[in-house]
């Protein structure tokens, strides 16, 4: 009885996690963004490049204003939101944006997606993945327009976005991918969701937090018919995907920082060259981040980046 309640006392606070996630964003500005892009960038904003049912997707391609490098590496930005909340421009927010503005400095272009967010009915995380395939593809068929090198590509996402680019990464089409940037993101659904908790544990959470177990079930919708296995990225490790960058904090409540180190100790296992960055007494978000350590951050990448973009 006393591991039944620890496990469903667990349970709750995860829950309230993934709550305050929903409804808040994981993701809010600090004083380490600028308020707006220096004029030394150039973007260029809400290209479409997918139409379908009712949606028009765009993305945004941010780059050096007159840079005379004619072929750019690029590295794909996915935000994050929980798979249901979110947009492209949250690259501009909190580190994100240093991290954006020191890839530009490196000649890199950056493109900035949007994707059907998942509404548990008509569109899930199939959908999302979908999305984020074609945008990849329109990168591709269009890099000579927008003098990008569509084979020295690298992902980068953050939370649930993190989750999106490492599906994408471990996928048979991945080889112009060279390297993934995982920040806080997922990687062990099952392990995320609790879904081994039982009828009556999850009978007696609905009681104390019903909103909670319905923001539960709305996850479990988004992952519905076993993809909570299948779409875990612990559980699709395999030789010769790209290598991967954590980034993640040591504190997170929302991702705890134990999903990273599963997702390490996969890709150890696999000779997948990887590098863990834990940021202790960080929650989820990276979003209280010092200045000394969002340098940090963005040196780390950028050394990454160079290493396996080659």
């Amino acid at each position: 009885m006393k591991m039944t309640l620890r496990r469903i006392l667990l349970f709750v606070a995860i829950l309230m996690g993934l709550g305050s996630c929903a409804h808040l964003g994981i993701e809010k500005t600090n004083v380490y963004a600028n308020t707006r892009p220096g004029s030394w960038m150039k973007v260029i904003t809400d290209v479409p490049y997918k139409t379908v049912d009712d949606s028009m997707l765009r993305l945004d391609i941010y780059s050096l204003e007159k840079d005379t490098v004619t072929r750019r590496p690029v590295l794909v930005y996915i935000h994050g939101g929980s798979w249901i909340h979110g947009d492209k421009s949250w690259i501009e927010k909190d580190y994100r944006q240093a991290l954006l503005e020191a890839f530009l400095r490196a000649h890199y272009a950056v493109v900035s997606i949007d994707y059907r967010l998942a509404d548990g009915k008509r569109r899930d995380a199939l959908t999302e993945l979908s999305d984020c395939r074609d945008a990849l593809d329109w990168i591709s068929r269009n890099a000579g327009k927008y003098h990008l090198d569509a084979h020295r590509m690298g992902l980068w996402g953050t939370s649930a976005g993190a989750h999106l680019a490492l599906v994408l990464g471990s996928e048979p089409h991945s080889s112009g991918i060279r390297f993934i940037l995982d920040d806080y993101g997922p990687t062990d659904l099952n392990g995320l969701f609790r879904t081994g908790l039982s009828p009556l544990a999850v009978s007696l959470i609905r009681i104390v937090k019903p909103d909670l177990v319905h923001e539960r079930e709305l996850m479990l919708r988004i992952f519905a018919n076993g993809n909570t296995d299948r779409l875990s990225p612990v559980n699709r490790i395999h030789k010769g995907m790209p290598p991967v960058l954590i980034s993640h904090g040591g504190a997170d409540k929302l991702v705890p920082v134990k999903q990273a180190y599963e997702l390490e100790k996969q890709l150890k296992a696999k000779d997948i060259p990887y590098l863990l960055r834990i940021y202790p007494g960080e929650g989820h978000g990276l979003n209280t981040l010092t200045i000394s350590q969002v340098s940090d951050l963005t040196k780390c990448a950028l050394s990454f980046a160079a290493r396996y973009n080659r």
